[in-house]
């Protein structure tokens, strides 16, 4: 009993000596201090980072949780900063990198073997119907239609 009381304490205090590391088990982040806003800016320039290099959403079966340990932050963290910060929810975050990759590979000879669903899975889309409705949502347009008059400005 005594050694478990031990471990326990023990344990709470490498996560607190190490609170950037173990982040995401702390219901708050805690901040160093003299920060002001500092936190932000970084916390966005580390989501933005991960989003650009690692490519996450083009995992379709991607979940905040994941993203959440990709950047080392809380879930909940991470929910209120993309809600609050940049005004969007998780899924329209990671639609809008799905969209973007899509038009790049539309437009690039690279992919041109690829059907315009088989971009869409690609890019992490799951669903053919999923991915009409929020390329049309965004755009305005349906995917086919938007690329052929992208392939006719071009040509």
């Amino acid at each position: 009993m005594l050694f478990k009381a031990f471990l326990i304490n023990l344990i709470g205090f490498v996560i607190i000596q190490n609170s950037e590391r173990f982040s995401f088990i702390l219901k708050t982040p805690i901040r160093s201090e003299g920060t002001n806003g500092k936190n932000e800016s970084l916390s966005l320039d580390k989501v933005l980072g991960v989003m650009e290099t690692d490519k996450p959403y083009i995992n379709s079966e991607l979940k905040i949780e994941d993203l959440a340990i990709q950047v080392a932050m809380p879930v909940h963290v991470l929910s209120a900063f993309l809600n609050e910060k940049l005004g969007v929810t998780f899924s329209d975050f990671i639609n809008k990198y799905r969209l973007d990759e899509f038009k790049k590979r539309a437009e690039s000879k690279e992919y041109e073997h690829l059907t315009l669903l088989g971009l869409a899975f690609d890019v992490g889309f799951n669903s053919k119907s999923s991915f009409n409705r929020i390329f049309k949502k965004h755009t305005g347009q349906t995917p086919s239609k938007y690329i052929s008059g992208k392939r006719s400005t071009i040509l």
